[in-house]
C-alpha cells in the first residue's frame, strides 16, 4: 500500500469475512452475487421525498430517477447483461409501472 501512497482509514477499513457480504460504492456484495445496497436505495427515497416536499415537478421527479436508474444498471448490467433493465426498473420503480420501463429503455 505505502508504494502505492495509500493509506487505510482507521474507521472506513475493516477486515472481515466476505461470506457476510459488504457495501461497497453504492452495491452489495456477497457470495450470492451484486445488488443494490439497502442504504442506497434509502438515499434515494429519501432525495425522492426531499424533491416532492420541496414542490419539485413531477418531470424533475422523474429525470432523478431515470438518471439514478441509469447510474444503478450501469453496474449490474456490467455483471449480469443488459436483459437486467427492465426488471430492475420494475422492482424499483413499481409505481411507475410500464412508463418507466419503456423510457428507462429508451435512455439507457
Amino acid at each position: 500500500m505505502a508504494q502505492l501512497h495509500l493509506e487505510l482509514h482507521p474507521l472506513k477499513t475493516f477486515i472481515g469475512r466476505i461470506s457476510r457480504g459488504f457495501d461497497f460504492l453504492g452495491y452489495w456484495f456477497s457470495p450470492q452475487g451484486l445488488s443494490v445496497a439497502g442504504k442506497t436505495i434509502e438515499r434515494m427515497l429519501e432525495k425522492v421525498r426531499r424533491l416532492y416536499e420541496q414542490g419539485a415537478s413531477s418531470g424533475r421527479i422523474l429525470s432523478y430517477q431515470l438518471q439514478w436508474g441509469r447510474w444503478v444498471r450501469t453496474g449490474l448490467d456490467g455483471v449480469f447483461g443488459v436483459g437486467v433493465r427492465s426488471g430492475f426498473d420494475r422492482l424499483v420503480f413499481p409505481s411507475l409501472g410500464s412508463r418507466c420501463v419503456t423510457r428507462c429503455d429508451a435512455v439507457g
